[in-house]
């Protein structure tokens, strides 16, 4: 598998795949989750669950990463003209040893450069590991991001014991708030609890909360009751390579998202 990824490298078979992310109170598609997806010549499409853990171990994340950075970026550029939506933001993801190299920044900031987007148009999704790897040096990564413009999301949030802490120390812009709170909440008041309470607490710092997964009508109901700021799932739109995406596809998104978010309202 590391043999096979090191070619892959080499032949940029590394490609992102679009999530929109869904505002409940414009009910439009304000931007996407770029998702990494690797199209092997003899195994298809494959996501990351199956070649993820080895591209960290063998130190090969940094370079995939990178290489797949730049052209989700020259990609997402040719796709916003195309859209005629300059509104339309990306946010990327990134591991411990991603956040945490040291010309993370430069090199962002010279990718936007070269691809004429503003900096306000990138975020970078972070998980809790990122902070326990190294929280001083996450706090100066954050800080030098912010001061080009870049936003910074927690993701997964929720999850982690120290969850709570982080946010106290980290100033993020964002929150996406882990599927397993939407996956239960139509079975578990303590999860309806602790949803309305991690969008308070959001709102109470002054930044966003996205719940993330949601797959069902009766899960958007639950979400939207608990005043979350955006949403992004199957329910909203699957990923979809960038190469597909039109303003016909986006459009669509948008009205049947009014009539779903229309029809709760008005039950």
């Amino acid at each position: 598998l590391e043999q096979e990824l090191r070619a892959a490298l080499a032949n940029q078979e590394f490609e992102p795949h679009l999530q929109p992310i869904l505002d409940l109170q414009s009910q439009r598609i304000v931007g996407f989750e770029a998702l990494m997806r690797w199209r092997n010549p003899a195994r298809g499409v494959l996501t990351p669950i199956e070649f993820i853990q080895v591209a960290q171990r063998t130190g090969l994340i940094i370079s995939i990463g990178m290489q797949l950075l730049r052209q989700t970026l020259k990609e997402f550029t040719a796709l916003i003209k195309r859209l005629e939506r300059a509104d339309l933001n990306i946010s990327f993801n990134l591991s411990p040893s991603e956040f945490l190299q040291p010309d993370l920044v430069k090199a962002a900031a010279r990718l936007l450069q070269e691809f004429e987007l503003p900096a306000g148009s990138l975020s970078f999704e972070i998980t809790e590991q990122v902070i326990i790897s190294d929280l001083t040096q996450a706090k100066l990564v954050v800080e030098n991001l912010h001061a080009i413009g870049i936003s910074v999301a927690l993701d997964d949030f929720g999850t982690g014991y120290s969850a709570l802490n982080y946010l106290r120390v980290l100033s993020v812009d964002t929150i996406k708030i882990d599927r397993s709170f939407v996956d239960d909440l139509e079975r578990n008041s303590r999860s309806m609890m602790m949803m309305r309470s991690l969008s308070q607490l959001a709102h109470n710092f002054k930044i966003k909360a996205v719940a993330e997964g949601v797959e069902w009508l009766e899960q958007l109901a639950s979400v939207e009751s608990h005043a979350i700021d955006q949403v992004q799932g199957y329910l909203i739109a699957r990923p979809l390579a960038m190469v597909e995406i039109d303003a016909g596809w986006l459009d669509g998104i948008e009205q049947r998202a009014q009539k779903l978010l229309s029809h709760l309202r008005f039950a």
